[in-house]
């Protein structure tokens, strides 16, 4: 039932037009609204609502040309403009507030072009038309206005004269509007001014009850009826139904009798008073009656509402089948007669045949549109079920059903923005979506889905539902009752939260890249001076970043790299590999004040490349690589060096001593070498050739250099020379250094222990599947083994285990001061594997921050903070965690939000994008507390996945509580959305093609299609 009217808010600072927001204080939509200023400002957009918003603004003008130019303005545009015109009188700008006034009392008996269409000219002059006329028009508008003389009739019930016509007016409004619209308060509000009556009582029972003030209608309908008992029949039997719909059976009685005898044979007498006695218990008598009613049904004789009313009776009786059997029947005769169709709907919804009901109702929701009264109804019967079916979302979700109306395939889009959720490790947002697909379509594999998401969150109970539900389904199925035996108990699960116990902070902005990168890969992050330095991967160019907060601070381009002679510059190009700390003394030559500083500068290096024209970068030619020293604090490039006799560097390994580095380069393809960067001279100092081994990972440990290559580790003197080698086939992790030794794993699950020699001094058995993570913080180390196992050990002896965690194929580790972060899913993934990071206690193991991430991501550590860059394509995030303050998870649910939508628009999967940026909303409390530039951001989500009509009630919601300097901002962002084809102009089915079908029915919708200018658009959305 409908909500009761809610007045407007008073603001809590008055700001210039927020008047629109309370422009009619009406009743709430069909859908719990997400807020009531929202939803206040959608239902009084018109065609051409920015405009008058403009030119009203516009009344204030300090110049008198452009004050009488909006006039004019107005006055074209007629009685649309007039309900922001009567609130404009409110206006605290005196010029703008006697300018609507003025308009306002000469537009409001205009009549629009489009009305008198529909009603001649009867409705001309209506101040000087004698009542008779008057009344004829009104008659004229309730029976062929509709919805388009809706507000020609609230102006005569407010302002005219005479209170015949007020209530005349009145009574046509509700034939015209047999739904709440926002006008309903505002009518009451009328009633209460009026002299008592049994007319007045009528309609204040209409409209209270309109606005689910159900008590109240009634005992004003039995007012009205006490006081007048000839008082028209419809209104009677409209009293009869809310006496037997609120089980008021004995007061029903005399008003059913009475109404049956004075008119015996009105088919709808006849069906109360049957009701009434087979309720009573009289089943004999009143049958009777319904089958007498029935049989002029099968004659032609009776309307279709009578027919309808019929049927429900039927039911309220207990005569369910003989009630389908009447529209069955009916609906052979008019297969397309919308109001039938319906009825059939809740028939079948009361018999308890959800799924029935559901498919009438989807097909016929796009038969209706947003503002008829069938759509509403609609709206209001499609969330109830879906919510006895487990959705309860769906009720405040007015986007779902103008989805519905569009004619979207529902299932399908949900199903697939589920799917997408779950590989982004959006697990609440994604168990809310498998929710609303397993109330529209409850089948073993969507049920299944959901149990899976249920179990993993840690809701057992609500997994154990989900699995009962599908196993009742498919009551064979093996595996569903493997999964209910899982869950049987109640045992503890970590739910994959934003943070658990720990003190963590941390920030995640998302940053465009340039693509101008001869690879899509980039180096890790650096954290030096208080910033984290990052080249995104495929860019070339580095941002800085604050530490602390994540705001951008710098960037840095490279220029172009030197090529052969008459060599053009897109030829020409750079592969960041390397980012390191150097001390300030190595730009002693060319910036001596800058040496004598403490603080380190950013080593930067680059491979080169030359490619011929009209050809890939996979046929480029190696160069040469260059060294650029940055400054830090404010991206300043303070030298160059470009080395000589340079091969091509294909990885850096961890920082060694001072301007040293230790590079990992290749020659040819078979070819590798070890060598170390010395950033001062510009030069390497040594270099060790590696032969065709294939090197996997260097470290700089104490005095020793490990190499891990496909043959086993090989250990290098300080000067480059091979100290010693061990041969072994089976290295998969490491090395690590841990005190003296260099710790590497294998793939039996052993961790060995090296030092001076090729013998293993520590050899750790830490479990039987292979070791893919090694990390040490302080005097302990940790390993990860196998798919869910990170194992912490004192030496040879174990401290802890973690055996619980979500099941990785690889998962690799790395140490801070305060935590050690176990990050999956980066190089060899499951399919159903959630790319994580998550941060243990090296104490006890206890989990401290659950994160997911975008594939692919590289990181690194300084301190106690960890750096990491996630993502490829044209954006990327960047993401820095560090101890502080505990993470608010309400904040990081919705910043993770806001990048899902942006992320999901970049990657062209437009439905997803439009989805989550409405869980955004959601989650923020509404519209009316965003920022502009989120509000900006929403509108620019639903305008390219192709709901122009939400984007534009964002835009006009954003217009509407704007300063008057601002509007120009919202009118460019209209202008580029391509939104400023007003309303009544524009194309039918918001320019949508046919709905995506789900043959199948697995849920597994095609990719979305390619929305031209989408990618880059979210590409550039930062979050600030």
């Amino acid at each position: 039932m409908r909500p009761p009217p809610c007045s407007p808010r008073a603001p809590d600072v008055v700001r210039p037009f927020l008047w629109v927001l309370a422009l009619c204080a009406g009743v709430a939509s069909a859908q719990a609204p997400q807020n009531e200023a929202f939803e206040r400002a959608r239902a009084t957009r018109t065609a051409n609502a920015s405009k008058i918003l403009r030119l009203i603004a516009e009344l204030g003008h300090d110049d008198f040309a452009t004050r009488e130019a909006a006039r004019e303005g107005l006055r074209e545009i007629g009685g649309e403009a007039l309900p922001y015109l009567e609130r404009a009188q409110l206006d605290p700008d005196a010029e703008r507030a006697m300018a609507a006034r003025e308009l306002a009392r000469e537009l409001r008996w205009r009549v629009d072009p489009g009305l008198r269409d529909l009603v001649g000219d009867a409705l001309d002059a209506w101040p000087d038309l004698p009542p008779q006329e008057r009344l004829r028009g009104i008659a004229l508008l309730g029976e062929r206005g509709g919805t388009r003389g809706v507000a020609f009739l609230v102006r005569v019930a407010r302002y005219d004269p005479d209170a015949v016509l007020r209530l005349a007016a009145i009574d046509a409004y509700l034939a015209a509007a047999p739904q709440p619209t926002p006008h309903d308060a505002s009518l009451l509000q009328v009633l209460e001014d009026e002299a008592p009556a049994p007319q007045v009582a009528w309609l204040r029972s209409r409209l209270l009850r309109r606005a689910g003030q159900h008590e109240a209608g009634l005992a004003c309908a039995l007012e009205a009826a006490r006081a007048d008992p000839q008082a028209p029949p419809a209104r009677l039997l409209e009293l009869i139904d809310l006496l037997l719909e609120a089980e008021r059976l004995a007061d029903a009685r005399p008003f059913a009798e009475a109404l049956a005898e004075r008119l015996p044979d009105d088919p709808g007498a006849a069906i109360r008073l049957g009701e009434l006695r087979v309720r009573e218990g009289d089943s004999e008598a009143g049958l009777a009656l319904l089958e007498r009613v029935a049989v002029a049904v099968e004659a032609g004789q009776v309307s279709a509402p009578t027919l309808i009313r019929l049927g429900r009776a039927y039911l309220a009786c207990g005569q369910a089948d003989a009630g389908d059997t009447l529209y069955r029947k009916a609906l052979g005769r008019n297969p397309y007669r919308h109001d039938l169709i319906l009825a059939r709907g809740d028939l079948c919804r009361d018999r308890g045949q959800v799924d029935e009901a559901l498919a009438i109702y989807l097909s016929e929701i796009r038969y209706s549109a947003p503002g008829e009264p069938d759509y509403d109804v609609l709206c209001q019967r499609l969330g109830e079920l879906l919510a006895r079916r487990g959705a309860p979302g769906v009720l405040g979700d007015a986007a779902f059903f103008r989805d519905a109306q569009r004619g979207r395939a529902l299932r399908t889009v949900h199903a697939t923005v589920a799917t997408w959720l779950l590989d982004h490790g959006l697990l609440p947002e994604a168990i809310e979506e498998l929710r609303l697909v397993a109330a529209l379509d409850p089948n073993p594999g969507v049920l299944r889905a959901l149990g899976d998401a249920l179990r993993d969150a840690g809701d057992y109970a609500g997994a154990r539902e989900a699995y009962g539900r599908a196993l009742a389904r498919s009551p064979d199925s093996l595996a569903l009752e493997a999964r209910l035996a899982a869950v049987a108990g109640d045992a503890p699960q970590i739910a994959a939260e934003d943070s658990a116990a720990g003190a963590f902070r941390l920030w995640e902005r998302r940053l465009p890249g340039d693509g101008a990168s001869v690879a899509e890969g980039a180096p890790p992050p650096l954290l030096i001076a208080g910033q984290v330095v990052a080249c995104l991967p495929g860019s070339t160019t580095l941002q800085g970043l604050s530490a602390q907060q994540g705001e951008s601070t710098w960037s840095f381009t490279p220029p172009t790299p030197q090529g052969p002679e008459g060599a053009l510059p897109e030829q020409l190009g750079w592969e960041p590999v390397a980012l390191y700390r150097a001390p300030a003394g190595v730009v002693a030559a060319q910036d001596p004040g800058r040496a004598r500083e403490t603080t380190p500068v950013v080593g930067a290096l680059y491979n080169a490349f030359w490619r011929p024209l009209n050809r890939s970068w996979r046929k480029a030619k190696f160069l040469g690589v260059t060294l650029f020293l940055v400054d830090p604090h404010d991206g300043r490039l303070i030298a160059s060096h470009t080395l000589p006799d340079a091969e091509q560097v294909l990885a850096a390994a961890a920082e060694p001593h001072g301007a040293h580095q230790l590079l990992l380069t290749a020659e040819g393809s078979r070819r590798s070498s070890c060598e170390l960067l010395d950033a001062t001279l510009g030069r390497a100092r040594w270099r060790a050739r590696l032969g065709s081994r294939s090197v996997r990972a260097l470290a700089h440990l104490g005095s020793r250099l490990f190499a891990r290559h496909s043959g086993g580790l090989l250990a290098l003197r300080p000067d480059g020379s091979s100290e010693w080698s061990h041969a072994a086939q089976g290295l998969s992790a490491g090395p690590v250094g841990w005190g003296a030794l260099g710790l590497v794993g294998t793939r039996d699950g052993q961790v060995l222990g090296f030092a001076g020699s090729e013998t293993p001094e520590l050899e750790v058995q830490v479990g039987d599947a292979p070791v893919h993570g090694l990390a040490a913080v302080g005097s302990r180390w940790f390993a990860a083994c196998g798919q869910t196992a990170v194992v912490a050990h004192d030496g040879p002896a174990a401290a802890w285990a973690r055996a619980d965690l979500p099941r990785a194929a690889a998962r690799q580790l790395v140490g801070c001061e305060h935590a050690v972060f176990a990050i999956s899913g980066m190089r060899d993934a499951y399919d159903d594997e959630v790319p994580l990071l998550i941060a243990l206690d090296p104490s006890d193991g206890r989990e401290l921050l659950r994160r997911p991430l975008p594939r692919p991501a590289i990181w690194r550590v300084g301190g106690d903070a960890l750096a990491l860059v996630a993502g490829s394509g044209r954006t990327a995030l960047v993401f820095c965690v560090y101890p502080g303050e505990r993470t608010d998870p309400r904040a990081a649910r919705l910043t993770r939000l806001r990048l899902a939508a942006a992320d999901a628009l970049s990657e062209g999967q437009l439905e997803v994008s439009a989805v989550v940026a409405r869980a955004f909303v959601a989650a923020q409390g509404g519209y009316d507390v965003l920022r502009d530039d989120e509000l900006a951001f929403v509108a620019r989500t639903l305008a390219r996945s192709q709901r122009p009509d939400e984007a534009e009630d964002v835009l006009f919601f954003a217009e509407a509580q704007a300063q008057v300097a601002e509007l120009e901002r919202w009118t460019a962002l209209r202008e580029e959305l391509g939104l400023l084809t007003p309303l009544a102009d524009a194309p039918p089915g918001d320019g949508e093609g046919p709905a995506v079908e789900d043959p199948q029915g697995d849920g597994k919708a095609p990719a979305a299609g390619d929305d031209e200018g989408a990618e880059e658009d979210g590409a550039q959305e930062e979050d600030q």
